[in-house]
């Protein structure tokens, strides 16, 4: 739940600095929020991977709800940039706690 509710205020970060122009708080929130998704799902993963596989998915959540909320533009503007934008945001924070699960657990000599 943490992981989540952490994932959500980077993400509402990410969002501000998106909406008001501010590419250098975007870059850096991104940059964050990918790196201590990273660190914390490979944490977590040393001793559970499927706890590892779930924060990572969790921290993504976010996101993936964006990418829901923008199914509205696609179906009323027929516009999709949106929700391709969103589903790469959260293809892209999943994909980092995801792999960092792999690469801790092959370094602890887990499976």
């Amino acid at each position: 739940m943490a992981h989540f509710a952490i994932g959500c205020v980077l993400g509402a970060v990410f969002f501000g600095a998106f909406y008001n122009g501010r590419v250098g708080l975007m870059l850096g929130a991104a940059a964050l929020g990918l790196g201590l998704n990273a660190l914390v799902s490979g944490w977590i993963a040393r001793r559970d991977a499927r706890a590892g596989m779930t924060a990572a998915v969790a921290f993504g959540g976010s996101a993936l709800g964006l990418a829901l909320f923008s199914l509205g533009d696609l179906f009323a503007q027929g516009d999709a940039r949106p929700i391709l934008f969103w589903s790469g945001v959260a293809g892209a924070a999943i994909g980092a706690g995801l792999l960092s699960v792999v690469v801790f657990r092959r370094a602890r000599g887990g499976a």
